[in-house]
């Protein structure tokens, strides 16, 4: 569940919020960093990983922060971490 401004930091890493054991090491120690924007109904993504992380399909730019709309279908590296983020009402 994300609040409105909240910062949630996803990797292989102890530091992030949400830790993926990735035994193939696609899955950077700091793979991306996800906020929810209740303004704009979107998700702010900052990819920040050596192998990528995909939107709906589409390769996110390198330590650029990216909106997306909701719901968003968010695959990082390995196809065995896609998971599809939306709104709780």
């Amino acid at each position: 569940e994300f609040r409105s401004g909240q910062k949630i930091r996803i990797g292989r890493g102890e530091e992030n919020e949400i830790i993926l054991h990735d035994p193939g090491y696609s899955i950077s120690r700091r793979h991306c960093e996800i906020r929810y924007d209740e303004s704009g109904n979107q998700l702010k993504i900052l990819d920040t990983s050596l192998n990528g992380t995909f939107i709906n399909g589409r390769r996110l730019l390198k330590n650029e922060e990216t909106a997306v709309p909701l719901p968003a279908k968010i695959r990082l590296a390995n196809p065995n971490f896609e998971f599809l983020i939306g709104v709780k009402e």
